[in-house]
């Protein structure tokens, strides 16, 4: 329940104030995750869904006089604004083969954090043993990215 609602609220705030408030509200949602996994969510009804994100924009430093918690929270299902461009971008991502799995992975640009801090760290080995990066990816799990 929490996920879709965060992706409205993204595209809620990039509408409203633009990339870098879109950016810092993403940050949040990351950093403050715990409060809208599935198990602090338990039975919450949508509306204490939609006030969890809330705080969380307004912990973000995204709102303001003119785009309120009110306000965000009156817009959070608006089609136009919030909904088509979420429904939108999740068309977009999946082209690019991002699937949708279990677990608290952030992932930009298709690419998991710990695979990206894999190839970011591969590149810049410095060890005098030469050896690759320590960093892998958790058992299991598929590689992400483009598919063929």
């Amino acid at each position: 329940m929490g996920s879709p609602t965060a992706q409205c609220g993204a595209s809620l705030v990039e509408s409203r104030k633009g990339r870098d408030a879109l950016l810092k509200y993403v940050d949040a949602c990351f950093e403050h995750q715990e409060t809208y996994m599935n198990a602090a969510l338990g039975d919450a009804r949508k509306s204490e869904v939609d006030g969890i994100f809330a705080t969380i924009a307004e912990k973000a430093g995204v709102l303001d006089g003119d785009f309120t918690k009110e306000a965000f929270l009156a817009d959070l299902h608006d089609w136009e604004s919030a909904v088509k461009p979420a429904y939108t971008e999740h068309k977009v991502a999946l082209g690019y083969g991002v699937t949708c799995r279990c677990g608290n992975q952030r992932r930009v640009d298709g690419v998991d954090a710990v695979e990206r801090t894999h190839r970011f760290m591969a590149r810049r080995s410095t060890s005098s043993t030469g050896s690759s990066c320590p960093i892998r990816s958790p058992p299991g799990a598929r590689p992400t990215g483009r598919r063929s």
